[in-house]
This record gives C-alpha cells, sequence and structure tokens, in this order.
C-alpha cells in the first residue's frame, strides 16, 4: 500500500496540550491526532487543543479536535461556546461560519438554561454575525442583564443596527 506525504504527515502529527492548576506543576502533553481520532478525548483537554491547533494557523486540525469533542460530549456547554465564538472570530473571515454557530451556541445556551452570561453573550454575537440583529440584541440583552460588562455590546449592537438601512 503507498502512503501519500500528506496522509504521512498527518499520521505523524500532534497537539501539545498544557494543563495548568494553580499551586501546582504544569503538566505538558503530546497527544498524537491519529489516537485522539480513534476514542473519546476528554472535553476540557479536547477544547484547549482545538484553540491550540487554530491559534498555531492548523484550521481544520482544530475543528476536526472540536467535532469529535462534541461527538464524544455532546452535553459540554464550554466546549460548544468554545467552538462557536471561534467560527465567529476566525482570522480569515471567509473561513467563518456564523449559521452553524448559531446552533452550536443555540445548544449550550439550552444546556446552562439561559444561566450563563457568557455563553448567551456568544449566542447573541453569532446571531449578528448571522445579520439577525434583532434576535441579537434581545440575546445580548439577557446576558446583560446576568452581567453588566455585556451592556455595551448590546449599545454597540443597537449603534450599528441603526447604522444598516
Amino acid at each position: 500500500m503507498r502512503v501519500s506525504a500528506a496522509e504521512r504527515a498527518q499520521a505523524d502529527a500532534s497537539v501539545i496540550v498544557t494543563f495548568r492548576c494553580p499551586g501546582l506543576a504544569s503538566l505538558r502533553a503530546e497527544l498524537p491526532l491519529a489516537g485522539l481520532a480513534e476514542g473519546p478525548v476528554p472535553a476540557e483537554a479536547a477544547r484547549r487543543a482545538a484553540g491550540e491547533e487554530i491559534e498555531a494557523g492548523r484550521i481544520e486540525a482544530g475543528l476536526a479536535l472540536f467535532a469529535r469533542a462534541d461527538r464524544a460530549h455532546p452535553d459540554q456547554a464550554e466546549l460548544l461556546n468554545s467552538w462557536a465564538w471561534t467560527l465567529i472570530t476566525l482570522k480569515d473571515r471567509a473561513r467563518r461560519d456564523p449559521a452553524k454557530a448559531v446552533l452550536l451556541a443555540t445548544r449550550a445556551v439550552d444546556l446552562t438554561h439561559r444561566r450563563e452570561a457568557h455563553i448567551l453573550d456568544t449566542l447573541g454575537e453569532a446571531l449578528f454575525a448571522a445579520n439577525r440583529r434583532d434576535e441579537a440584541i434581545a440575546v445580548e440583552s439577557e446576558a446583560a442583564a446576568l452581567s453588566p460588562r455585556y451592556a455595551r455590546r448590546v449599545a454597540g449592537m443597537k449603534a450599528s443596527q441603526e447604522l444598516v438601512p
């Protein structure tokens, strides 16, 4: 069987994950991506690894880690929230996916029973990015009611909505 250079590189690829605990030593582990594809990964480790992959410019690998972790842990609101936020803030605007971010953030909001301001904020931002501005303002207002730090975002959304004909 002949293996291409790209397949060999993917098989050899790994991600380095660092776990930090205040007051304790840090643990740094190199995890092979091929091994991650074969079985479940703890949700928090996968969330961090996905973020590190995306920060390093390996977008597809990071998004794949998010997807695998979601399949293994579909009830993890923080994982869904991070994935949604990533999809609306990717540096390459052409790769952003606000519609998918809305779906993911909605699941996270449902899992937290609308009680987590930062997760409501992600849904509000995703709705805004998807040009669903009235809904975005309503959801962002919910976030601001739970945590005043989001009040500026509500004001910003309202101001930019007034600029759009």
